[in-house]
């Protein structure tokens, strides 16, 4: 990555965000297939809004605050 792409990723953290997030998907689909199924069949079908709440109840499980997280890098969920 030359700088210039560093630089417009650091002024985008929600891009920055999404690369990160379809490389830990790539990741887990290979390293786990049965979970990555599991994963695609718990948001298959549903709306934006009801995938949010999803992942907000899977983070809250493993005590993680999302929007809290989200607001570190600038974003409001």
């Amino acid at each position: 990555m030359n700088p210039f792409q560093a630089m417009q990723m650091l002024g985008n953290p929600q891009a920055l965000l999404n690369q990160q997030l379809q490389s830990r998907m790539s990741q887990m689909r290979q390293q786990n297939p049965q979970a990555y199924q599991k994963m695609q069949e718990m948001i298959s079908g549903k709306s934006e809004s009801d995938m949010k709440q999803t992942c907000m109840n899977l983070a809250k499980e493993k005590g993680v605050d999302l929007s809290q997280f989200a607001g570190q890098f600038g974003i409001k969920l």
